[in-house]
Order: structure tokens, then C-alpha cells, then sequence
């Protein structure tokens, strides 16, 4: 049975995106988990905050908002988002340079909203073993190259110790620190440009016209 679904505009783009996508566009991902458009079109990550399959929210905290008609995620975890109370991660993580930015966070919070928030990103949903966090995880989601340029010109003059988060840095008392001998750097000097800032920090993103906004930062 197909999905029928009350929709605000940006979950309507989002969603109709996806659609064309899966009739238009050949899969790649080798370990995709389903050709059910269904599924596609309705699926939650195997994480340790995600439901198990979406529906409304009668709120979500500040800039997860827009999925609240049909979401992954619940209002506390959203809130924990926006207060550094997901899985221990600190973005402050080069204190003794300067703490983020407020535009910078803003963008990173916006990509952990989508992250647990987001049901329609099934085509790109793969296994991640040996991850106590998460079963699954997405995987070359085609992230805009606006959005991904406003991101990185956001952080531009911030700091971090290493160019790849999920796998460089030392954890010890639930908390992320930088590995040994690293420098606190600035992410233009790290990076150098916005696609390669996009790629190491969002899993292998592809960055195109026809692509999945985070929603409105």
C-alpha cells in the first residue's frame, strides 16, 4: 500500500526528491537494504535513538522542527541534540583555541536533526557493524552543494584537530578528544574546500544539483 501523507513544503520537496530518485537514478550502494519503495520512503535507522518507524511528533525541539509531522525522532532527543547530549560528542573539542561559532554549530546541529530525524532516507541506508551507537547508517546521500558550501564557509575560520570525526579521534570517559600530537587547526586550513569538508564529515556525501537540503539553517 502506498503512502499517504499531510506534509508542511520542506518535508514535500524532500519526499518527492526521494521519489524521483528511486525511478530515475541507478542505485549504487552494494549494501542498500531494500528495493521496496515503501520502505524507502518510511524508514528509521537501527540506532539507539531512532523509533522504529516514523510518525508525528507533537513537537520537536527548535531546528528539528520541520520533521515533526512525520518523524524518527522524539522531542527529547532532539533537545539533547541542540545541547551536546547525543552520544557524548563535543564540538568544543579545540577549546584552548576558541569554542565553535554559533553559525558553525548551527549547521552541525541542523545535520544531527536530519541524521535522527529524516524517514525518507532509505535508498542510502547501509549496515554499520562493530558500532555500539548504531546498526545502520546512511551512505553517499546526496547533500546539495549550496547547502554544503554555506556549511563550510560557516566553519571556515573554526577549529578542529582532525579532518575525519567518525573515525580519527581518542575516546576515554564517554567523550571525543583530539589524538595524540595533532594541532588545533583552522577547518579552512584542514579542509581546503566545501567537497571534501562535505565528504569527511558526512560519510562519502555526493554533492549535486538533484540532492536532500537539511532543511533551513
Amino acid at each position: 500500500m502506498l503512502l499517504t501523507l499531510s506534509l508542511n513544503g520542506n518535508m514535500f520537496y524532500e519526499l518527492v526528491f526521494v521519489l524521483m530518485y528511486i525511478l530515475y537514478v541507478p542505485l549504487s550502494v552494494a549494501d542498500q537494504l531494500t528495493n521496496d519503495p515503501n520502505k524507502m520512503l518510511n524508514s528509521c535507522l537501527d540506532g539507539m535513538h531512532h523509533k522504529t518507524e516514523p510518525g508525528p511528533e507533537g513537537d520537536l525541539y527548535k531546528q528539528c522542527y520541520p520533521w515533526r509531522d512525520r518523524s524518527c525522532c522524539k522531542y527529547n532527543t532532539t533537545e539533547a541534540a541542540h545541547h551536546a547530549g547525543l552520544y557524548g560528542f563535543k564540538l568544543d573539542h579545540c577549546t584552548d583555541s576558541a569554542k565553535m561559532s554559533t553559525d558553525c554549530r548551527r549547521h552541525f546541529v541542523q545535520d544531527l536533526c536530519f541524521y535522527e530525524c529524516s524517514p525518507n532516507i532509505g535508498p542510502w541506508i547501509v549496515k554499520d557493524s562493530g558500532m555500539k551507537i548504531r546498526k545502520e547508517r546512511y551512505f553517499e546521500v546526496p547533500l546539495c552543494q549550496s547547502d554544503c558550501e554555506a556549511w563550510f564557509e560557516s566553519c571556515y575560520d573554526d577549529y578542529t584537530c582532525t579532518d575525519n570525526w567518525s573515525r580519527n579521534f581518542n575516546w576515554s570517559n564517554g567523550r571525543n578528544h583530539c589524538p595524540a600530537m595533532s594541532k588545533c587547526r583552522t577547518f579552512g586550513s584542514i579542509y581546503g574546500n566545501a567537497g571534501n569538508f562535505c565528504s569527511k564529515v558526512r560519510f562519502g556525501t555526493i554533492l549535486g544539483s538533484q540532492c536532500l537540503m537539511r532543511n533551513h539553517v
